[in-house]
């Protein structure tokens, strides 16, 4: 898509064409902007709780393969947790069955 918009931008043309193809390129750069911002307010949240988890290293920003190891490391971490808590639950019995089920949406990835 935006290799032919390119290409399109390029060639020119009449007035109306160039009006076209600069409201579809200025279309593209805002969802190309909308999509940096997500990407980079992600990564903020991510470097937050890196850099909290690292109180000796509060200024340092781990490179993305460092933070997306570190990031998986805690999925697996926090998903054994919830199947511990599903598998050895003390709560009563009244409350075991309404744990358990919380521990398996979240293992499950579902919200509610």
């Amino acid at each position: 898509m935006t290799d032919d918009l390119v290409t399109r931008l390029r060639k020119g043309g009449s007035y109306e064409v160039d009006m076209v193809v600069m409201e579809e390129a200025a279309y593209r750069i805002e969802e190309l902007e909308h999509l940096f911002d997500l990407r980079w307010a992600a990564d903020m949240r991510a470097i937050r709780l890196w850099q909290s988890a690292h109180p000796n290293q509060p200024r340092t920003w781990p490179d993305h393969a460092d933070l997306g190891t570190w990031c998986l490391s805690r999925i697996e971490m926090l998903e054994a947790a919830l199947r511990e808590i599903a598998d050895c639950c003390t709560l009563p019995a009244q409350n075991d069955s309404e744990m358990r089920e919380i521990a398996r949406k979240a293992l499950e990835g579902k919200d509610d």
